[in-house]
């Protein structure tokens, strides 16, 4: 059973997809390659949802044959150093796509209705309403 290191969950549907491989899944709940370090020492695949690998981890995981990032971008992880030990860097084109459309839309309300503006002005109002709270 292969065994794969998460730096943080995954969505249920993409956590499914590795339980019905019967993957072995570690969430280590941090991406710093000092707290991952101890399970990935004998892992087999790596996604960082948050986080970095650098080429001191990777030399320590010989077992290590993969190294996955869920959406695009991989400045957190060192590819040269993966490239040289042959461990593959995959990411995931696309996956983000529609939470990339649906910010892009809520900051262009937020800019089309002043929003920030507004919601200083009401958490100043509320501020200045709990601090002038008689008791």
């Amino acid at each position: 059973m292969a065994k794969v290191v998460i730096s943080h969950k995954l969505h249920d549907d993409g956590m499914a997809v590795l339980e019905r491989a019967g993957a072995n899944v570690v969430i280590t709940n941090s991406g710093k390659p000092e707290d991952m370090l101890p399970e990935l020492l004998d892992a087999d695949g790596l996604i960082i949802r948050i986080g970095s690998i650098d080429r001191e981890t990777m030399l320590k995981c010989k077992n290590l044959k993969v190294i996955g990032r869920p959406g695009v971008g991989v400045d957190d992880v060192d590819v040269e150093a993966a490239t040289e030990l042959g461990i593959p860097v995959v990411i995931a084109p696309g996956a983000n796509t529609r939470s990339v459309a649906e910010h892009a839309m809520a900051m262009m309300f937020a800019c089309a209705k002043d929003m920030i503006r507004c919601d200083k002005g009401f958490c100043c109002k509320v501020l200045n309403l709990l601090s002038n709270k008689v008791e």
